[in-house]
Formats: structure tokens, sequence, C-alpha cells
């Protein structure tokens, strides 16, 4: 019984210790818009809250070192252009604001999802 108790403490320290990290990171908003191609496949997708999104890079290769992970699902709806707003948490900073505007890439598998991924909150 007693082995059984340890596994559960230490389980409950690290929810606890989660927890407190992800009140400490700053939140906002991103808004993941499908990109309407021809013949693209315009269903329903699920969008993960254990993905994560990474500043894109700039046109001279200097690419931002954040990363954002959303804090719960979404699904982007059927549709040739629909777009989903999902709240987020800044995971990684570095150091520099990050402004509604930026561009985002997915960190997660989109399977065959075309999208246009940006901050549409300030990260505060």
């Amino acid at each position: 019984m007693t082995f059984n108790m340890r596994w559960v403490s230490v389980a409950v320290l690290a929810l606890s210790m989660t927890q407190v990290a992800n009140a400490d990171g700053a939140h906002g908003k991103i808004k993941i818009c499908r990109i309407a191609l021809p013949g693209g496949d315009t269903s329903a997708v699920f969008l993960p809250s254990d993905g994560t999104y990474k500043a894109a890079c700039e046109g001279d290769g200097n690419c931002r070192g954040f990363e954002i992970g959303v804090t719960a699902p979404g699904t982007l709806k059927a549709g040739a252009s629909s777009c989903a707003t999902l709240d987020a948490i800044l995971l990684k900073d570095d150091g520099q604001p990050v402004t509604a505007g930026t561009a985002l890439v997915a960190e997660w598998n989109t399977g065959n999802l075309e999208s246009h991924i940006n901050v549409v909150s300030t990260f505060k």
C-alpha cells in the first residue's frame, strides 16, 4: 500500500507543477484559417491541445525563437476558407514581444490541412 501511495503523491506533485508552469505563461489567442485550394479537402479538422506553434521565419531567413501552445482543443469547421480562434499560452519566450499579426508555423501533424496561422491578440 505504501508503494502505491508514493506513486500517487508523485503524480499529484507532477500535475501541480504542470499547472503552475502553465499559469505563469503569457496568454493570448491564435487564429487558424484554411487556405482555399481548388480541389482541396474542406472537411472539418480537429485541432489538438497538445499541438504547438512556432514563429515563422522572416524573408531574410531570420526565425523567431518562441513557442506557443493551445490551452484547449478546437475544430476547424468544414468549408473552403473557415477559421478557428484558439486560446493559447506562451511556452517559450525569445525576449521579444509576441504581437497580433505574427505568423506561426504548426509543429504538429496537420495532415492535408493547408492553413494560415496568426497571433490575433498580443500575449500578455
